[in-house]
Order: structure tokens, then sequence, then C-alpha cells
């Protein structure tokens, strides 16, 4: 047993299982394949992690930036409060909310999709809230167009 950073390394326990559930006539590669997608499966999570703590302490710091402004501004005596930038400031500060109107539908999947691709959606199918939106508003410019000519 060898130990890397944090986490315990057993390179044996892995030869092991690769040789009981691979039979001998797989390629030689095999166990250096399974290797490098474990390596690349670790690396893409890190990288990920990474980026989640990024944005995280990015987001903590504009958020301690604007409650300072806050700060001093209250702290300013000779100087009258403005209200509404004190309330703007506070809305700013709070954390994000999830809206549950913003997030997107579960799509569900399966693996002939994955394989064959999915079928696009014929004409009468219904279309996304968005799609929809943009579909009205050039009926109504197109209307409002025709109105003027």
């Amino acid at each position: 047993m060898r130990f890397r950073g944090s986490a315990l390394v057993r390179p044996h326990v892995l030869d092991f299982l690769v040789h009981v559930f691979l039979p001998a006539m797989v390629s030689p590669y095999v166990p250096h394949a399974i290797y490098g997608m474990a390596i690349l499966s670790i690396s893409i999570h890190l990288v990920n992690a990474k980026k989640t703590a990024e944005e995280d302490r990015t987001r903590l710091q504009s958020r301690e930036s604007i409650l300072g402004q806050i700060r001093d501004q209250l702290k300013v005596e000779g100087k009258g409060v403005n209200w509404e930038e004190v309330d703007r400031l506070k809305r700013l500060a709070r954390p994000v909310e999830n809206d549950g109107d913003r997030l997107l539908p579960e799509v569900k999947l399966s693996w002939t999709d994955v394989f064959y691709g999915r079928k696009l959606p014929k004409e009468g199918d219904e279309l996304s809230e968005w799609e929809r939106k943009d579909l009205e508003k050039l009926r109504n410019a197109f209307n409002e167009e025709k109105d003027k000519s």
C-alpha cells in the first residue's frame, strides 16, 4: 500500500480485478484503457470541483463587497443615507434563490436515443416556452408592420 495525498492507492488490487474479470484472450491494452478512463474521470471531477469552488468564492467576494458598501454608507453620519440605494444593495447581496420556473424539465432519454440520436419533433408537436414567446413576438412585429403599410 502506498499513500498519495489523502487517497490510498492499491495498484495490485486493480490488477487482480482486471485479471479476474477480463479473460486472458482480451488485449493486453484493456487494463491501460481502464486506468486511463479512471484517471480521466477523476480529472474531470476535479476540474468541475475546482470550477464550482471558484464560482462560490467569486460569489462570496461580491456579496462581501456589496455589504461593505452598505456598511460604508451607513457609517457616514454627516451625509444623508439613500435608503433606496441601500435596499438595492441589500437585494444584490442576497443569496441566489432557485426559481422553479427556470429549471429545465427532466428529459427522458433512452439508450436508443443515445446510439441512434433523437428524432426531431414534427411541426405539429408542442414548442418550448421560449420558442412560443419568440414566435409571438415575430407575429406581433409582423402584424404591426402590416398595419402601418
